[in-house]
């Protein structure tokens, strides 16, 4: 697992309990492309740290956004004025998605055909959202899929949740942390307990490098923008938020065995311009 699930009693994929020491480790997957782009990697908490500048900052500087794949397939015609909406949400994405739109009678793909047939036969029109091609273990297969209207597809391009952490991640935070809910108030609030607690004790003890460790001349930090420390903040994040199923459905696609944890609160780091 690349996730962190967090059980009752604890973490469950946890590989060091000293003092509560959390140790998390991750994969690729692309959750959202932001305005700065959108990208989950996970990796060990305590690695982050380990290069001469840190993963999380040379993430945000220099990490692109892989763009994700929309397929609209339609099962007739779609009007006009609609695909005039639809090429300009296109274009307001300043490319961090493709959409591509299709009659379903011209679909090839067997396997976009299959998930229309078990997922949206009975509709018009769905909208079909597959991972960046850079997620090597994900690519080609969906992070989502909803029927097609113009809020829905607004939805992909964008959300609170995504909004909020993109802010964070640009105001100079190490990572941002998604504790995807499981619905019961008594484990959520366990696991979120766990969590601030060992998030703020990882911010006293995680030591940046030193300006020589860096090999960057003090001048050059001193024009840096964002402002180089070590800083965690946690989001909370409902199953069931309507305004964020696209983000929930990417995140608990991204692992072949995250859907069998429906019950437990899960924990998502985002670091860079949107790696988990």
């Amino acid at each position: 697992m690349k996730a962190v699930v967090l059980s009752f009693g604890g973490i469950a994929n946890q590989q060091d309990t000293k003092e509560g020491f959390i140790e998390v480790r991750f994969s690729m997957v692309n959750v959202k492309s932001l305005g700065i782009g959108w990208f989950v990697l996970v990796c060990c908490a305590t690695c982050i740290f380990a290069c001469q500048v840190p993963v999380f900052r040379y993430a945000l500087e220099r990490w692109d956004a892989d763009p994700y794949h929309i397929h609209l397939l339609y099962r007739e015609t779609l009007d006009s004025k609609l695909l005039g909406e639809i090429e300009l949400l296109s274009k307001s994405a300043g490319g961090k998605i493709r959409i591509a739109v299709q009659s379903l009678s011209d679909v090839k793909d067997p396997k976009l055909r299959s998930l229309w047939e078990a997922k949206h036969s009975g509709e018009d029109a769905a909208i079909f959202v597959a991972y960046p091609n850079r997620s090597e273990s994900l690519r080609g297969e969906m992070a989502h899929t909803a029927r097609f209207t113009l809020e829905n597809l607004k939805q992909v391009l964008d959300s609170p949740v995504r909004k909020s952490i993109e802010e964070r991640l640009l105001s100079g935070e190490s990572a941002t942390w998604i504790l995807l809910e499981s619905g019961n108030r008594e484990k959520d609030n366990a696991a979120l307990e766990l969590l601030q607690e060992n998030l703020t004790r990882l911010e006293k003890e995680i030591q940046l490098p030193t300006v020589e460790e860096l090999d960057i001349s003090p001048e050059l930090l001193a024009r840096v923008k964002i402002k180089l420390e070590i800083k965690f903040s946690l989001i909370q994040l409902k199953r069931d938020d309507p305004r964020e199923r696209f983000l929930v459905d990417a995140l608990i696609h991204s692992e072949a065995d995250l859907a069998e944890y429906s019950e437990e609160p899960i924990v998502f780091p985002v670091f860079g311009r949107g790696i988990v």
